[in-house]
């Protein structure tokens, strides 16, 4: 058996995806800052920028210059993508 380590930003974007499954982070609410978010997980903002870039790329975090992380509605091509169909409920698929 092989134990995997999972980086650091690896296990905040896990955290932050059950957060919008939730419902803690709504779709359209703007996340809480780096350095929050830093203090919610205990952990540095590098991280957190590691983990809310990758979540950009994704389509589920929209990054706006000057105004804060915001969780989005999820685009419709990016549906097959599979660390965003975790995020999404069957209801949303069918909207």
């Amino acid at each position: 058996m092989m134990i995997v380590r999972k980086r650091v930003s690896d296990q905040i974007i896990e955290e932050i995806k059950n957060k919008i499954k939730s419902g803690e982070f709504p779709v359209n609410s703007k996340l809480p800052s780096e350095n929050e978010l830093a203090k919610m997980f205990n952990v540095s903002r590098v991280p957190i920028r590691e983990a809310l870039s990758a979540l950009s790329s994704h389509g589920i975090v929209e990054s706006v210059h000057g105004g804060g992380n915001w969780v989005r509605p999820k685009p419709i091509e990016k549906l097959l993508d599979q660390p965003l169909i975790e995020v999404i409920s069957y209801k949303q698929i069918m909207e």
